[in-house]
């Protein structure tokens, strides 16, 4: 009877020790910077992100990102310069099955709105960071207006 009990009570404990090695694992073994807390970005953190993603964008003129003021977000192409009112644009995100990148788009008023710029990203996940750090900047934009769109 004692050696059944001293059995239950090893494998329960091996059986604890499996779990904790398996929860640490999972913690343990992924990267941070893949999944940054978007509340605990700031502006400046949204903008460097987009600017990172305009700089991988391949076959692009360079191309970055500037705040001018939390609602105006400032697209510098070579000697080009496009304000874009972060209030007045939709974000979309459309998959091109031929070549399998992604558009991120911006456009005035509600789709099929002709697009004011463009972006084409290569990955899934990059589309969705990109669309995120510009709704997030449009999110900023309304909190500084007091919540009025």
């Amino acid at each position: 009877m004692r050696h059944r009990a001293a059995r239950a009570a090893s494998a329960r404990r091996w059986a604890l020790v499996g779990v904790a090695w398996l929860l640490g694992a999972c913690v343990d073994g992924y990267p941070a910077e893949d999944n940054p807390r978007t509340a605990a970005l700031t502006v400046k953190d949204h903008v460097r992100a987009l600017n990172g993603q305009l700089r991988a964008q391949v076959g692009a003129p360079p191309a970055s990102f500037e705040l001018a003021s939390p609602c105006v977000l400032v697209l510098q192409q070579g000697a080009r310069r496009e304000a874009i009112g972060l209030r007045a644009i939709e974000v979309d995100l459309r998959a091109d099955k031929a070549t399998g990148r992604y558009a991120v788009t911006l456009a005035v008023g509600a789709a099929p709105a002709s697009p004011v710029e463009s972006f084409d990203v290569e990955g899934w996940i990059e589309a969705v960071a990109f669309r995120s750090h510009l709704r997030q900047l449009q999110i900023s934009c309304i909190d500084e207006a007091g919540g009025q769109r």
